[in-house]
């Protein structure tokens, strides 16, 4: 046993420590990285040609985000706007209001 507690001596007596199913693991691996190549030939796309079409992407994403956060902002905008135009009048017919009282009460 070593220092991570893993079985030192290789089963089958193989070299390096190397055990069968390392070798079967290893083969695999390569395998899937060989489908993987294959796959990323298929689309014709190089590396560079890929990281700009993520890139493009990200952009237009990134772009939706924006025009969405500044229709927001100016809705907000707009009701606030109508909240205190709302207010000034709703003042406004409080001072009539007001000014009429005053007017027929007058006390000699």
């Amino acid at each position: 046993v070593d220092s991570s507690f893993v079985r030192a001596s290789p089963a089958g007596g193989d070299w390096a420590g190397r055990t069968a199913e390392d070798m079967a693991r290893d083969i695999q691996r390569a395998q899937e990285e060989a489908d993987r190549v294959a796959e990323g030939a298929e689309t014709g796309l190089s590396d560079a040609e890929l990281a700009r079409q993520l890139q493009a992407e990200e952009d237009r994403y990134a772009r939706r985000e924006q025009e969405v956060r500044l229709q927001q902002q100016q809705q907000k905008m707009e009701e606030e706007k109508r909240q205190k135009e709302l207010q000034v009048r709703a003042e406004k017919e409080r001072q009539k209001q007001n000014a009429k009282k005053k007017k027929d009460c007058i006390i000699m």
